[in-house]
Parts: C-alpha cells; sequence; structure tokens
C-alpha cells in the first residue's frame, strides 16, 4: 500500500529479487508510472550495471540512497542543482552532462561544465546562475562521483580538487541584503503600519532573527522572560514549507530576552491573528502566519516588502535586512560581540566578528567627517 507522507507526496515501495525500493509522485497515477519505469530500468540492469550507467540514472539512485538521511530541504535543493547541471550543453555539440556514462566522464567534461553553468544566460540576457550557485553544483557532481567511486564503478573521481569559481558579484550585504538606515527604517515601519506583514517586520528588527525562525515561533516559546528560538520553516524535497523542529544550526538554538518591542510585536500579532482566524490558537500554534493562516513563506513576504518600498520610496531589499539592521544598530550601540554572536544564533564568532569590522568601518568614515583640527578656514 502507498504511504502519504506529511508533505502530501505518495511513496510506494516494491521489492525487486530480495532488493527493496522506492518512488515519490504527487498522484497514484504518477507514483505507478515511475515504479514501472524503474523497473524496467532494473530488468534492462542499467540500474545495476556499473560499465554503461549514465551521471543521470546513478543520480537517481544516489538520491533515493540518501532519503531519511538528510534534510528534505537538501534533497530538494540537489534535484534542483541537477536538473540545471544535467540539462545544459557542455559543449557546441550540445552534448549534455547527465548524458554521459560515468566511466567516460574526463576532468576536461567537469571544466567545461563548470563554464557553460558561467556562461548559461536568461531570456532577458541577465546571468542564469550566480557563483555560489555555480560552485554548489560542482560540489554535488563531486559528491555523487565521490560515491561513484566508492561503489567501484569508476577508477578515479575527475571532479576532484576542481577549484571553485572566484566570486565576482557584490556581496549580499552591501545590496539588497543591508542595513537600513535609522531614517529608512522609520520611513518603512510607517509605510507597512497597514500591511498583514507589520508585526513581523518590527520583530525582526528587534530580535535580530531569521524570517525562518519568525515562522516556526509557537506561543509556548515565549515564557519566563524568553523567547525560545529551537526550530524554523523549511522545504521538503517536493517544495512544500513545513516547520523543523531544529534551528538552522547548533547554535541556532538559543534564548532572547523578551523586550518589550519583541512583546509589543508579538501582541500585535496575536491581536491580528485573533481578529482574522478567532480565538482560536493553542500554545502550539505559530506566531507569524501567512494572511491566509498557512505556514509564512519568505519568498512572499519579500515581495510585500518591494511593494511598501516602492510606495515609500526607499531602496528595495529583503527581509534579511531587518536582522542586518539589528545587528548594525547593536553594534553601534556597544553590544559586546559575544553576546550579539548568541543573539543572532551564529556558530562562528568570526562571522560576528566580520560583521563588526564591516559596521566599525562605516562608522569610522562618518565620525571622521566630524572632526575639525580648526584648518578648513585657513
Amino acid at each position: 500500500m502507498p504511504k502519504k507522507r506529511k508533505d502530501g507526496y505518495l511513496r510506494i515501495k516494491f521489492t525487486v529479487d530480495s532488493k527493496q525500493y522506492e518512488v515519490y509522485a504527487k498522484t497514484m497515477k504518477e507514483a505507478k508510472e515511475k515504479e514501472l519505469a524503474k523497473r524496467q530500468q532494473i530488468a534492462d540492469k542499467v540500474y545495476q550495471k556499473g560499465k554503461g550507467l549514465i551521471y543521470n540514472a546513478y543520480f537517481e539512485r544516489w538520491h533515493d540512497n540518501r532519503r531519511d538521511k538528510v534534510a528534505g530541504q537538501t534533497l530538494r535543493q540537489e534535484v534542483v542543482f541537477h536538473k540545471a547541471l544535467s540539462d545544459i550543453p557542455i559543449d557546441k555539440a550540445g552534448t549534455k552532462f547527465g548524458k554521459l556514462k560515468l566511466t567516460e566522464i574526463e576532468r576536461q567534461n567537469i571544466f567545461d561544465l563548470q563554464r557553460a553553468l558561467q556562461e548559461a544566460v536568461k531570456a532577458d540576457g541577465s546571468k542564469r546562475f550566480g557563483t555560489r550557485s555555480v560552485n554548489g553544483m560542482i560540489a554535488l557532481v563531486n559528491h555523487v562521483l565521490n560515491d561513484a567511486l566508492a561503489d567501484r564503478i569508476i577508477t578515479w573521481n575527475p571532479a576532484k580538487g576542481v577549484k571553485p569559481v572566484k566570486r565576482t558579484e557584490a556581496k549580499a550585504r552591501d545590496t539588497i541584503h543591508r542595513a537600513l538606515t535609522e531614517e529608512e527604517t522609520k520611513t518603512f515601519i510607517e509605510a507597512s503600519s497597514a500591511d498583514w506583514y507589520a508585526p513581523l517586520f518590527r520583530f525582526l528588527l528587534s530580535s535580530g532573527c531569521r524570517i525562518g525562525e519568525a515562522g516556526a515561533l509557537k506561543l509556548s516559546s515565549v515564557r519566563g522572560g524568553k523567547v525560545f528560538i529551537n526550530g524554523t520553516v523549511t522545504r521538503s524535497e517536493f517544495g512544500g514549507y513545513e516547520i523543523g523542529d531544529t534551528a538552522k544550526t547548533v547554535a541556532g538554538v538559543r534564548s532572547i530576552p523578551y523586550t518589550r518591542d519583541i512583546k509589543d510585536a508579538v501582541e500585535a500579532q496575536r491581536a491580528a491573528n485573533n481578529i482574522k482566524f478567532g480565538n482560536v490558537q493553542s500554545m502550539d500554534g505559530c506566531i507569524f502566519k501567512a494572511p491566509e493562516g498557512g505556514i509564512l513563506r519568505e519568498s512572499r513576504v519579500n515581495a510585500s516588502i518591494a511593494k511598501i518600498c516602492k510606495r515609500a520610496g526607499i531602496e528595495k531589499f529583503t527581509a534579511h535586512a531587518f536582522r542586518d539592521t539589528f545587528a548594525t544598530r547593536a553594534i553601534e550601540s556597544g553590544m559586546n560581540p559575544k553576546t550579539l554572536q548568541e543573539i543572532l544564533g551564529h556558530s562562528d564568532i568570526g562571522v560576528t566578528m566580520n560583521l563588526y569590522a564591516h559596521v566599525m568601518e562605516s562608522t569610522k568614515e562618518n565620525e571622521m567627517q566630524r572632526v575639525n583640527v580648526g584648518i578648513s578656514a585657513m
């Protein structure tokens, strides 16, 4: 019998020659089609036989074996990366990387794939993949081929040692992920006062939380004068949204003092929830919800932010800028780096110190402009 997962997808298990296999699909029809296709692969000995195995076929096997071992969001990202890199032509003849036999992949093919990904463009002429995505895809290939080596299908990994592409784009913190000025913050908060996400904006600015952490926050998370961060919104393998029971990192599991500003934001959201959904919220219910009552989605929050920015005449930013703004104001107020690290949930103090250095550089420039040594009139 097929088993329905909490993300709505069906899982069908079947056995061939005492070995168990499984497929995942949205509908029973799709699941049966996938089962038949995999049975055919097995019958043709394409699934087990290493000599003629192409990269795409091995990836499918490799990916199946990772289920229940890694997070659904990781599985989904691997599928997205695989689809992009496997379908892209890597030479003038239109050869697709995913169609190459594992035993015939050469080091030059990896370099050709890396170049093709870098040069890929969208219909409007803009880059299709950023440096981070390109490096992530090559890293995925390396991981897959490393396991093919362990399975003794290949005798060496041609992707091993291929250097990542050097980043050329501006860092996110210098573009859309930036700290707002005090004037921008005030203007934005005033312009967003009637928006459904207004309490969320104030909470993010006051706490420094990631938006996924805010989306997973429950009423039971607020107690004893603290806000306990121990979960985050994640994407399942098949693209659905769910509440993970752990934070982004080990350091992400933390508590934050329940300040007046944070309390006001939480209470404002609870009042909005009661008006829109009725006073039926349990202690395990999420505080910050989507307008229709579902799980908070970052993309929709960012779309709302973009509209408010346009209306208020503010340079566009994303929800992550609220976290950057909180950190910047904290540094400017003299907060200790270790304290800030714990509040932000950084796993490495180096991340916090890099943020300090960035803020202090800007502060240094502003302070220098105020220095008057008495020679300007000479």
